[in-house]
């Protein structure tokens, strides 16, 4: 029997597993980029926990503090092009690209590798960015050939 009392922080609940959790389109919500109303709940729940400090509250158990949500830039993005695309009136394949979605890793930095969304079947174009400003490194879209981000990156810092 389950204990009706033992709960998971939204953190924890929407963790991807740790094999999912390095894949460049993986990010924090749990929401199709098509699914509307799931993201517009996936911000209101963000939203409504960064507005109580974090914490939950649980009647008849004493209150614990959930785990901290990483805030690093790609995730403030990401909550900042949620919020548009909430707002926005139309409901087209091309919000995606106007309104860019970006691809944040567990500690809400960006991943190395960017990419659009896949449009009518086809593979949308990726690039590579810096892990903390998100700006894009140099170097053209890559449709089709695999773009090792990791080690464009390094070659920068050098």
């Amino acid at each position: 029997m389950r204990c009706p009392y033992i709960h998971l922080s939204l953190a924890e609940k929407w963790e991807p597993d740790k094999d999912e959790g390095d894949h460049p389109n993986n990010s924090f919500s749990p929401c199709s980029a098509h699914d509307r109303k799931c993201l517009q709940k996936h911000f209101a729940k963000m939203r409504d926990r960064s507005n109580s400090g974090g914490k939950m509250k649980v009647i008849g158990v004493p209150r614990e503090e959930a785990r901290p949500v990483p805030q690093g830039s790609c995730q403030s993005e990401l909550h900042r092009a949620l919020e548009r695309l909430a707002a926005s009136q139309s409901r087209t394949h091309e919000d995606l690209y106007i309104i860019p979605i970006p691809n944040c890793d567990r500690n809400g930095n960006f991943h190395p590798k960017q990419c659009h969304p896949a449009l009518d079947g086809q593979r949308g174009k990726c690039w590579c960015v810096d892990r903390k400003t998100g700006v894009k490194l140099p170097g053209g879209l890559e449709p089709k050939e695999e773009l090792d981000c990791h080690q464009l990156a390094d070659s920068f810092r050098e």
